[in-house]
């Protein structure tokens, strides 16, 4: 079996090869640009080609017959039962977080661009609440566990952490796990 061939250095380095490290090539003597000469017609365009430019007209057929065999190849998606996949209601991401859409894109713009996000970190229960709670095993989608054998000054202060610090951490973790399912789909 072929062992595939070292990477070519670029053109402006030569590789010594009983040492096999890079030394890069000196470089020639900067010269002024050529001046036009006023004499000499200038180069003929595509629109009205002369026998001097056969060189730019066949360049420019070519071209032209790449253009058409890779719009023969790849056709343009017109129709949403075939891309499915790829069609996403705006209503569906424009509440998600990292997500950043541009309106008015050019050509060579995005259009959408979406962040990678790392996932909140777990809050900790603090000790002045913990009693209140029967477990510290919870999730974004099951809160921890009220203790009724606690005081009702602990099960309020538990109910309290669990209605905010727990609720904001589950929703920014569900904001953040749908980003993360675009963000593997894009």
């Amino acid at each position: 079996m072929n062992e595939p061939s070292p990477p070519r250095p670029p053109a402006e380095q030569r590789v010594d090869p009983s040492v096999w490290t890079v030394q890069p090539q000196a470089s020639p003597p900067a010269t002024p640009p050529p001046r036009p000469n006023p004499e000499v017609p200038p180069p003929g365009n595509l629109n009205n080609p002369s026998a001097s430019d056969e060189n730019l007209t066949n360049t420019a057929a070519i071209l032209d017959y790449l253009r058409e065999s890779y719009s023969h190849s790849h056709p343009p998606q017109r129709s949403l039962e075939k891309s499915a996949a790829l069609y996403i209601p705006k209503s569906k991401i424009s509440h998600l977080v990292g997500v950043h859409q541009h309106p008015d894109p050019s050509d060579d713009e995005l259009w959408l661009t979406v962040d990678f996000l790392d996932l909140p970190p777990k809050p900790k229960i603090p000790t002045t609440v913990r009693a209140g709670i029967l477990s510290a095993d919870f999730n974004e989608k099951t809160p921890p566990s009220l203790n009724t054998t606690a005081l009702p000054q602990e099960m309020r202060e538990a109910r309290a952490w669990i209605d905010t610090k727990w609720k904001e951490w589950s929703e920014r973790t569900k904001q953040v796990e749908s980003t993360q399912k675009l963000y593997q789909m894009t």
